[in-house]
């Protein structure tokens, strides 16, 4: 009893930590000041941090050699990426290995934790992202961002509060999600008028169609009055669009033009399937991804898969996504 009681108690000293390390490499201050490897620098922070937290958890609960083993299947799919990765290049072939590793950790961590503590770990995660959702709001407000022009006000988008905008999206998305689906922070008055609202702002702003379209489904989705008020704020949306815009406005907002050509992906997928052609089998690892195209990704999962573990690697990842639902 004593010692549960301890671990009650001592939980957020390896949530906190946990939280943070995930997220700290995905934030960037470079538009405020610039640190020179400020990636490498906030990897290494990050990845310290994480490896505290759940360090911490294994000294006060100790080692689920289980949970551990059920984790390292379930991010089977990274080791077959490390291979390939030393396969094509490796001298880089060990920081794959280190990530797969700490992917493996992250997934046993969130595993390992309680019903309890679960609802400590999402009080954590809506605290931490509406941070950052304030911080991304506040630098679209004054006019810190360096990102995509908004035709309408003139102003940039969230894109360098996150280093990259799409990632931001979807952590806007999720903390919606959060706020939404749980009624232990629902509950919430801050949550449900300045939160929620925050975060739909923010959302509005990282110019990410897809969760745009996740947001509508969260919304039909959610039978709460958050629901109702949700939907009233995008019919006054798009009432405000129809009134004052023009279709080339509307246009240019959501990118349309993009979308009928697929912004020249269909170029990217045809030299994408002609590399996992290649080696079909375990891929030829992200590394080689740079070598052919301009951009660290073919902007399509399946197809980023096939190249960087082959068929091997799509079926782990395949398995694993079944098992997670």
């Amino acid at each position: 009893m004593e010692k549960s009681l301890k671990v009650i108690n001592l939980k957020y000293f390896y949530i906190v930590p946990c939280v943070i390390g995930c997220f700290l490499p995905t934030l960037s201050a470079d538009l405020i000041y610039q640190i020179e490897s400020e990636s490498t620098i906030l990897k290494i922070l990050g990845t310290t941090l994480f490896l505290f937290g759940i360090s911490f958890n294994v000294i006060l609960r100790g080692l689920n050699l289980k949970l551990l083993l059920v984790s390292l299947f379930l991010t089977s799919f990274f080791y077959i990426f490390s291979i390939s990765s030393f396969l094509f290049d490796s001298s880089d072939s060990l920081n794959h290995l280190l990530r797969a590793c700490l992917a493996t950790l992250i997934c046993y961590f969130f595993l390992v934790i309680s019903k309890n503590e679960s609802k400590s770990l999402l009080l954590v995660i809506t605290i931490f992202l509406s941070f950052i959702a304030l911080i991304g709001v506040a630098s679209i407000l004054f006019n810190f961002s360096n990102g995509e022009k908004f035709p309408v006000l003139n102003i940039s988008s969230t894109k360098s509060i996150i280093f990259e905008q799409n990632v931001y999206g979807i952590a806007m998305f999720f903390l919606i999600f959060i706020c939404m689906r749980y009624k232990e922070i629902s509950s919430k008055k801050i949550v449900k008028y300045f939160i929620i609202p925050l975060a739909f702002f923010a959302l509005l702003f990282s110019f990410y169609r897809t969760v745009y379209l996740c947001l509508i489904v969260l919304l039909f989705l959610n039978s709460s009055r958050k629901f109702i008020h949700s939907m009233i704020i995008l019919a006054f949306g798009g009432l405000a669009f129809i009134y004052f815009g023009d279709v080339e406005l509307i246009s240019n907002i959501l990118k349309l033009e993009q979308i009928s050509n697929l912004t020249g992906r269909l170029e990217m997928y045809k030299i994408g399937w002609d590399l996992f052609l290649q080696s079909p089998y375990i891929g030829l690892s992200e590394l080689s991804i740079p070598f052919y195209l301009q951009y660290t990704t073919f902007h399509n999962l399946i197809l980023d898969t096939l190249i960087c573990g082959g068929i091997l690697g799509l079926i782990l990842l395949l398995v694993t996504y079944f098992l997670l639902l």
